[in-house]
């Protein structure tokens, strides 16, 4: 595969689980009186979570190895975010997990914070995209 086309399927990865992060906020909203119907969903979520940013890293673990440009100040960004995003998932998956049985109480406490963290997931994702999109424009320079 062509370095274009892994730069390509990259950004498209990227875009995708913006959205997913995005669309993850309805799984709160959408099993309000069901906890472990959230639970559930949640997992889920955690999983394909995982699997789609661990594609992220992987294609652009591929661009580093395979690019001329080496490894500068937004690479070490994206890698931060990265390892920031999985903490946080991490952390709220340990937090749902904990529930148990219909305690709607601290269900309603996890789906707030679920909410909270996939908002500042959102920030992260949205902020990295941004900072790339100037910086192919050569607005910045990092």
């Amino acid at each position: 595969m062509e370095l274009t086309e892994i730069i390509a399927t990259h950004s498209v990865l990227v875009k995708a689980f913006l959205g997913f992060v995005f669309a993850g906020i309805a799984i709160p909203i959408l099993l309000k009186k069901k906890p472990q119907a959230f639970k559930k969903a949640s997992f889920i979520y955690t999983l394909l979570f995982q699997l789609i940013i661990t594609a992220i890293l992987a294609t652009g673990v591929y661009m580093l190895v395979n690019s001329e440009a080496g490894m500068g100040i937004s690479t070490i960004i994206m890698i931060v975010v990265w390892a920031l995003m999985m903490f946080l998932e991490i952390k709220r998956h340990k937090a749902v997990k904990s529930l148990v049985g219909d305690d709607l109480e601290h269900t309603n406490t996890l789906k707030g914070s679920f909410i909270k963290t996939s908002l500042i997931q959102i920030v992260l994702i949205a902020g990295v995209v941004v900072l790339m999109i100037l910086k192919a424009k050569g607005i910045v320079a990092i």
